[in-house]
């Protein structure tokens, strides 16, 4: 191959890794080791991190996005590791800009509230309907108001 690098394909491999801390309990650890540490980040306890290796990037970004948002994420951290030969030829630290944590978050809020907002317009909607059909029945009489229970019965079996 001219001007290139022949390479073995077969020895080549990719992998996502992936490290989390999802738990209270162990971020506080991690938080009183590094703190009574009072030494470089390098000598941090990262073996409190619980790590996932995956080998396909659509998979690792999925499962790094989902707790990446999530208020149970207390650190994510992604590498993608280049190997030859089962050797690490490269490694680069995937990290989403500062602020796309909170523009994520700040977006499906406003979508969570747009719905919450929705439904409780419907819910006041089918309250009024049933004081409405309610009022209606009893100013029927007696009569309607036991046709109208005894259709409520028959409905419910079915």
């Amino acid at each position: 191959m001219e001007g290139g690098c022949e390479m073995n394909k077969s020895n080549l491999r990719i992998n996502y890794h992936i490290e989390i801390i999802n738990d209270a309990k162990t971020w506080d650890k991690f938080v009183k080791a590094t703190e009574s540490l009072n030494a470089p980040h390098s000598d941090a306890p990262w073996e409190l991190y619980t790590n996932r290796d995956f080998d396909s990037f659509e998979k690792a970004l999925e499962y790094y996005m989902v707790w990446y948002v999530s208020d149970e994420c207390f650190d994510i951290k992604m590498w993608e590791q280049i190997f030859i030969d089962n050797k690490m030829v490269y490694e680069e630290y995937c990290e989403p800009h500062c602020c796309t944590k909170s523009e994520m978050r700040r977006i499906i809020d406003i979508d969570t509230y747009d719905r919450l907002r929705n439904y409780d317009m419907q819910t006041k909607e089918l309250e009024k309907s049933n004081e409405l059909m309610s009022g209606f029945i009893k100013r029927m009489g007696k009569q309607f108001e036991e046709m109208f229970n005894k259709y409520v019965k028959e409905i419910a079996n079915e």
